[in-house]
């Protein structure tokens, strides 16, 4: 058995289907629905009452990015001492591939909750244009901070120096590093890549005193290293058929979510946005969601497919993005209620965890990775459904609106 701990549900989803391409079953089982309960124990029962036989790949999901960091610490610390109960071979703290969130807050709770002295962070991912270099992070060869990462509603980085994303307070000792240097033997380690080559040195010099941390290319350096029975590569229900109904819900304000709109327009696939203008009344009023829906409902028995998303200009203020994607939960969840719709496809791990919780698909088999970071998944409570989802950044495949 294999632990991951992750701060968010798309990156929970990433590395099950990560270990599904090393030939790993996987799962992903949502925490924060017990952690917003204060209910860790339920968690640890469920947990207990699960076949660890058929499952090699566990993948929690902490739901603690846009937590203070003394929330996210305790939600972290008992993720790990949920891992230790399964007594895996290895524990895997994911991080956000650009360090948004307390990622030091957590790396430390997790340390010091299954003893460990250092953590060696890997969070770039060379396959997708994330390097660090010179102590510097870079997308796609510029500077983080002056790439789209610089407007991000909740986390804005506004540097590309590494040791400031990792930790803005510097209460904790962040040293970066490359792997040929002499690492220091307590702390968080950062470390440069900018090549697959690079991750898999780092996957070299862990050693059972250090915690592994980063992104999904870093984990997957560190799957090929270890010998494990392969088994199947899932099954391949992600491709809808034409007699599939498919209801994409968008709470991302990425470009990638802006051009994926547009596609879908021009397709001819309704998009019904929950913001309609800019002002304080832009956001849709809750008394008009049941017309939303019933006529998102018809688009998908008509043409079988509907698009849900916020909408812009973002409203104003931290809170703004908050109220945005809590109508918009509220809308999918009505036509949820009002449609059958086979293939439920979400953008953002904000998102997804918000209507998959309010769903009570807490548990997910995953089952294929359909592009890298776009995984389908299973609710474990609702088998006649397939559920996609993707970080928002990362951008669909091009077949999902054929």
């Amino acid at each position: 058995m294999i632990c991951v701990i992750a701060d968010d549900l798309t990156g929970a989803a990433e590395l099950g289907a990560v270990g599904l391409r090393h030939g790993l079953r996987a799962e992903v089982v949502m925490l924060g629905p017990c952690f917003a309960r204060r209910e860790v124990n339920l968690a640890r029962h469920r947990l207990v009452a699960t076949d660890a036989d058929t499952i090699d790949l566990l993948c929690f999901d902490t739901d603690s990015r846009a937590c203070r960091p003394t929330e996210a610490a305790r939600r972290a610390a008992a993720a790990a001492g949920l891992a230790t109960r399964m007594k895996p071979v290895l524990i895997y703290k994911k991080t956000d591939s650009v360090l948004r969130g307390p990622v030091a807050a957590e790396i430390k709770a997790i340390m010091t909750e299954i003893g460990k002295s250092r953590a060696v962070l890997v969070p770039a991912n060379p396959s997708r244009g994330r390097a660090i270099v010179n102590g510097k992070y870079y997308v796609n060869g510029k500077p983080i901070h002056l790439t789209e990462f610089a407007a991000d509603p909740l986390h804005p980085r506004k540097t590309s120096d590494v040791r400031q994303l990792v930790e803005p307070k510097r209460l904790l000792p962040v040293h970066v590093c490359r792997a040929d240097d002499a690492l220091p033997e307590t702390g968080i380690v950062v470390g440069e890549a900018q090549a697959p080559r690079d991750l898999e040195a780092w996957s070299r010099v862990l050693d059972p005193q250090t915690l592994a941390a980063g992104g999904a290319d870093f984990f997957s350096a560190i799957l090929s290293g270890l010998s494990h029975k392969r088994r199947d590569k899932g099954r391949t229900r992600t491709r809808a058929s034409a007699a599939d109904s498919r209801l994409f819900v968008c709470g991302s304000y990425s470009d990638a979510a802006r051009k994926f709109i547009a596609r879908a327009r021009q397709a001819g696939t309704p998009v019904l946005p929950v913001l309609s203008g800019d002002g304080p009344r832009a956001l849709v009023e809750a008394r008009q969601l049941d017309a939303l829906a019933t006529e998102a409902a018809k688009n998908l028995a008509e043409l079988g497919r509907a698009v849900l998303c916020t909408g812009e200009p973002l409203l104003s203020g931290r809170a703004g993005p908050k109220r945005v994607l809590t109508r918009l939960i509220e809308l999918a969840e009505r036509v949820l209620a009002k449609a059958r719709v086979t293939n439920l496809y979400i953008e953002g791990g904000a998102t997804a965890a918000a209507l998959l919780g309010r769903l009570g698909w807490h548990e997910l088999i995953v089952e294929t990775e359909v592009a890298p970071g776009v995984v389908a998944l299973t609710p474990r409570a609702a088998p006649e459904h397939m559920v996609t989802i993707k970080p928002g950044s990362y951008s669909w495949p091009e077949h999902v609106l054929d």
